[in-house]
């Protein structure tokens, strides 16, 4: 199949005659980037033209696959999965639903024109001058059925995320891109407040919600408000918690704010280490299922998803709805106990999830962010969470932390932690849903960027290599000075092995480490090594904003994006300048006059930089150096 050739090509891309937004779109894309490859101008049309197009790369569920025999997608495999196959001279591609067949089209554009999607304003696009193919027989299920990565490029740019082939977390994506997250899960956050309506019910029905301080207040909800001692409903209370809460589910199902298509539900506590319910009958709970708050949690969603399922066969034909809720903060611990032989005993069936309620688990700081969540270097607290809630059940969800919350320029050395997770949760727990959250309020962030290409391709096949996929970034984005890039990412890497070979358990990496005591600490990262890495980062630079063999334009880029990778190390030494340096006070006044000329200078410097990168205010608040 010779697709183009010197800038002509005798192909059409056919839609449906009824094709929608998504479809639509994928045919643009196509069309967009043959052209860019080729100079092509490949034509979009709908059936039903009269005469039919000769030759066709056809998109969807047209009358010409069917003429063709090829029968729909694939029953029984994920709703994003694609098929690209030939037919004579015809090429189908073709999803379980749209989504899936603009992920068909991106695959093809990747696969045999070696179009890359680096970052949302870094596309790879070879020239080509001919496109001759074998007739293909491609089929790509996802591992995960939702996928997704929380940085700013994918939450704001969700054509981006639609490349990557994943989806935006919390930010509602246009039909045209293949929806968002909420098409298949309604995911409105830490959420019982709104399903519960507390702003219109806490006055009248005070019970159900949080007692906390001897008070009830709105801080979260009473999880066993409507629970009777066995675990089900109590049909004698009128207004409760449960009642409250199913009656949210069933709104929110029969809205069908986001499509017909949306199955899973979420249901997660309010965001807070400590506003836990205490009243008599919740101490109770807590008390009977080893002092583990995740107990009253799970018996409420239990006692939902039963409701739900009743109700969905009264009235809309049976349809089976999911549940999901995370294991974080006060309820990541699950509601077992551990005896002296390491297994894990629960004291009766009533908080084992039922067979449709997830568990998504959720650490900021009780697993070791160094080793993955399998790692048997893992922390105790961490241990006893996997295991705890694996003796429960296997619908586990992952939604993994993957930045330093309290420093995002830090480095964060976790990539091959977070390779490890992606593949220890498609081999051993529900395949429904992962999802990873950078959470950077910067765009382009290049830690984040990194991770998004790396990542999300790994989520949705946990068979490839990570090395491969970061070095490919790096070439890509960074041109002639990758090996600059890759030899930093390399040392960093190797330094966390020294760490770990010199520290041990000790060395702990967390998402935030306000205290300086573990990831941050000045001495796990000598000033003489970051200040190595400075120099080379600034010469690779350097050397960038004098090649003659870019354009002006180019030559601007890669100072910018060099930059980025050079405020990590310089923002390491600037977190911790004290420290490394020395207390100025108690030095001679010439001796302490030089010294913060030499901080001044370095200050400068550094602020011109994070200027370049758009992240000065952020340094701004970062100021806290003695002067």
């Amino acid at each position: 199949m010779v697709i183009f050739e010197e800038g002509r090509t005798k192909y059409s891309i056919l839609l449906p005659q009824k094709a929608g937004e998504c479809l639509v779109y994928a045919a643009k894309e196509l069309q967009k980037f043959i052209k860019a490859v080729s100079g092509a101008q490949i034509p979009i049309c709908r059936e039903g033209r009269t005469p039919a197009p000769e030759k066709v790369i056809s998109l969807g569920q047209t009358k010409r696959i069917e003429q063709a025999k090829i029968a729909p997608c694939a029953e029984g495999r994920k709703k994003d999965t694609f098929r690209i196959l030939g037919s004579g001279e015809d090429i189908f591609i073709i999803g379980n639903r749209d989504r899936g067949t603009l992920y068909g089209v991106y695959e093809f554009l990747e696969r045999y024109l070696g179009i890359r999607f680096v970052t949302r304003d870094c596309t790879h696009i070879p020239h080509m001058a001919r496109l001759e193919i074998e007739s293909p027989a491609i089929l790509e299920e996802p591992a995960f059925a939702m996928r997704s990565y929380w940085t700013k490029d994918t939450q704001d740019y969700p054509a981006f995320a639609a490349r990557m082939r994943s989806v935006t977390v919390w930010n509602f994506a246009p039909e045209k891109y293949g929806g968002s997250l909420y098409t298949d899960y309604y995911a409105d956050g830490h959420n019982v407040l709104l399903l519960t309506e507390a702003e219109k019910n806490f006055e009248a029905h005070p019970e159900c919600f949080a007692m906390i301080g001897g008070e009830r207040t709105k801080l979260d909800i009473c999880w066993t408000s409507g629970i009777k001692d066995d675990g089900t409903l109590d049909e004698s209370q009128e207004i409760s918690a449960a009642k409250l809460l199913i009656e949210g589910i069933k709104a929110r199902i029969l809205e069908q704010k986001y499509g017909p298509e949306t199955q899973y539900f979420i249901i997660m506590q309010e965001d807070s280490r400590n506003n836990i319910c205490t009243c008599p009958r919740c101490q109770k709970i807590y008390e009977k299922y080893g002092k583990r708050h995740s107990a009253q949690i799970i018996r409420m969603l239990n006692v939902v998803a039963r409701e739900i399922g009743k109700w969905s066969k009264e009235t809309q034909g049976g349809k089976e709805f999911k549940f999901i809720t995370t294991a974080y903060m006060y309820s990541e611990f699950p509601p077992v106990t551990q005896g002296q032989d390491g297994s894990f005993v629960r004291a009766d069936d009533q908080i084992v999830p039922d067979k449709n309620v997830y568990i998504q688990l959720a650490s900021v700081n009780n697993d070791n962010k160094c080793y993955s969540i399998d790692d048997a270097r893992q922390t105790k607290e961490w241990k006893s969470v996997l295991g705890g809630w694996r003796s429960l059940t296997d619908n586990l969800l992952l939604y993994e932390y993957t930045t330093n919350f309290n420093n995002y320029l830090w480095y964060h050395p976790n990539l091959r932690a977070l390779a490890g997770n992606i593949r220890y949760m498609k081999e051993h727990f529900s395949d429904a849903l992962i999802t990873f959250e950078a959470g950077e309020m910067f765009d382009g962030l290049w830690q984040a960027e990194l991770r998004t290409y790396v990542f999300q391709k790994l989520m949705w096949n946990p068979q490839l290599s990570p090395e491969p996929l970061i070095e490919e970034f790096c070439r890509l984005y960074y041109g002639k000075y990758a090996e600059t890039v890759l030899g930093y990412i390399g040392a960093m890497e190797a330094r966390l092995d020294r760490l770990e070979e010199e520290q041990g358990a000790s060395f702990h990496m967390l998402c935030a480490d306000h205290e300086k005591v573990r990831t941050l600490n000045y001495k796990n990262f000598p000033a003489e090594f970051l200040q190595d890495w400075v120099k080379k980062l600034e010469n690779a630079r350097e050397a960038a904003a004098k090649d003659e063999t870019l354009t002006k334009r180019e030559r601007k880029i890669l100072h910018k994006r060099l930059t980025n990778v050079l405020c990590t190390p310089k923002m390491m030494l600037h977190y911790n300048y004290n420290e490394y340096f020395g207390n100025f006070a108690h030095n001679p006044p010439a001796v302490r006059a030089q010294k913060l000329k030499e901080k001044n200078d370095f200050l400068i410097s550094f602020a011109k930089d994070m200027r370049e990168i758009d992240c000065l205010d952020y340094l701004i608040n970062y100021f806290s150096y003695i002067c």
